[in-house]
């Protein structure tokens, strides 16, 4: 019986020989159930974590992300450096001049505690 015009075919091999499967695709996939057709992608499958490496992103994640690396700053961490040096300085300060001796006193206690 000929298969219908559109139909895919799976293109994954049997198992002890090299001939192709040759059952009909899942539709919209290119293996056939028996072969991993019907697992979950992208979102919806339960072990994704992040998607990072995903080639499921969302169509938005994917926009930003194309955007982000075309950014010729993107790798610049000079105003990221600058503000945690000014916020160094601050709190070298408050040491120096006791602004946080309650906190180290409290934080000496809770410890002995």
């Amino acid at each position: 019986m000929p298969l219908p015009r559109n139909t895919n075919i799976c293109t994954a091999h049997k198992r002890l020989s090299e001939e192709p499967c040759g059952n009909v695709a899942v539709k919209g996939k290119t293996k056939c159930r028996l072969h991993g057709g019907l697992s979950l992608e992208g979102l919806a499958h339960p072990s994704l974590r992040n998607g990072r490496y995903s080639k499921h992103l969302p169509t938005q994640v994917a926009a930003r992300a194309e955007e982000a690396l075309r950014n010729p700053r993107l790798l610049s961490l000079q105003d990221d450096i600058a503000v945690l040096e000014a916020r160094k300085a601050q709190l070298m300060e408050q040491l120096e001049t006791g602004g946080s001796r309650g906190a180290w006193e409290a934080l000496k206690a809770a410890r002995a505690a």
